[in-house]
């Protein structure tokens, strides 16, 4: 973030909410995760990685018995998850790439979760 014509590339949350970067005191701590997610992307993937566990973990925990809503939350997830690989499907960096794959293979899984449940929902119904 030290070099001024990177700014308009790895700035995209502070250019968004305050206009034009003209110093780095102006750029948002979300920039700089971007910043690191791009060049540095360790962490920012454990990161990412921990918060879609814990998104999981708590939706389960708070909507275990509501299978309806549970669905709908997981199915959510997984579009949201979808929408961000396209975001950042045209990444030029490795940790842009990196986060694509992320995003998908998570977007891909709780779309099977929720396909899955619908499926057998469905067959234990016909069963019965």
């Amino acid at each position: 973030m030290d070099n001024p014509w990177e700014w308009r590339y790895s700035t995209p949350f502070t250019q968004l909410l305050y206009g034009e970067v003209s110093k780095p005191s102006d750029i948002s701590q979300l920039d700089y995760f971007v910043y690191a997610a791009k060049f540095q992307p360790t962490f920012p993937i454990l990161m990412t990685i921990i918060a879609l566990y814990l998104l999981i973990l708590v939706g389960y925990l708070l909507l275990k018995k509501e299978d309806n809503l549970l669905d709908l939350y997981i199915s959510l997830l997984g579009i949201s998850l979808l929408l961000l690989s396209y975001f950042v499907f045209n990444s030029s960096t490795f940790g842009g790439r990196i986060f694509f794959f992320i995003f998908l293979t998570s977007g891909i899984l709780c779309s099977a979760f929720v396909l899955k449940r619908i499926i057998n929902l469905k067959l234990m119904k016909n069963q019965n």
